[in-house]
């Protein structure tokens, strides 16, 4: 089974890094696609209907975290979430 995963970041740099350099097929994944911000990575998670959902925490128009309780009221989906933020609280 070749799970989809759908990548959310605003950082330009880490969201091509995320999408270009991991070897997504030696794990049996393949993206399906990405988002530079939380509004954008919402519509996405509702088109794409993805497996895995990576995404960062803080970015604009939508947080992660807001953009990850809307999209799960529609679709079903793991979620690892990604953050250079010292205080970790902030991701419970």
């Amino acid at each position: 089974m070749i799970l989809r995963v759908f990548i959310v970041e605003d950082e330009e740099m880490i969201r091509k890094g995320l999408v270009y350099t991991v070897d997504w097929s030696a794990m049996n994944c393949m993206v399906a696609g990405s988002a530079a911000d939380g509004r954008e990575g919402l519509n996405g998670i509702l088109e794409k209907k993805p497996d895995v959902v990576i995404t960062d925490i803080r970015m604009p128009e939508m947080d992660g975290l807001e953009m990850l309780e809307e999209a799960s009221k529609t679709c079903s989906f793991r979620s690892i979430l990604l953050t250079s933020y010292t205080d970790f609280e902030y991701a419970r």
